[in-house]
């Protein structure tokens, strides 16, 4: 069992490539090809259901993640500093989204009252929150 305040500030302060295994144990198998669509940099906003939207803003943002923290890496050595502290600040927001997102999709999930395996507590909304690990 995981506080979801802890699993937001692990995906707040993990690497991509952890960020990105978590989403992906996360998302619902229904949603997975969504998922992947993010994943892959497709945006698609159809407005089939907002659970569709958030799969998708998951894969993307996974992209994202994934994408800024090479730009961070492959600048580590470069003399312009504004542009690494640019790029280190653009990553740190991108791991802010990908927590929102993910709370959103958790919440998402628990109302729609998918069966679950392990547990998230939240104390901000007085209920526990159960999420698969699929």
């Amino acid at each position: 069992m995981i506080e979801l305040t802890r699993l937001l500030k692990l995906i707040r302060t993990s690497d991509a490539l952890s960020i990105t295994i978590i989403a992906h144990k996360l998302v619902h198998p229904a949603d997975r090809a969504d998922f992947e669509l993010g994943k892959g940099g497709l945006w698609v906003s159809e407005r089939v259901s907002w659970r569709r939207e958030l799969a998708l803003a998951l894969g993307y943002g996974c992209a994202g993640v994934e994408r800024a923290e090479e730009a961070v890496e492959s600048n580590k050595a470069s003399r312009w500093v504004k542009s690494s502290a640019d790029q280190r600040r653009d990553l740190l927001l991108q791991k802010v989204m990908m927590a929102e997102v993910v709370q959103e999709y958790l919440y998402m999930l628990n109302e729609e009252g998918d069966d679950v395996e392990w547990v998230i507590k939240d104390g901000a909304w007085g209920r526990v929150f159960k999420i698969e690990a699929y």
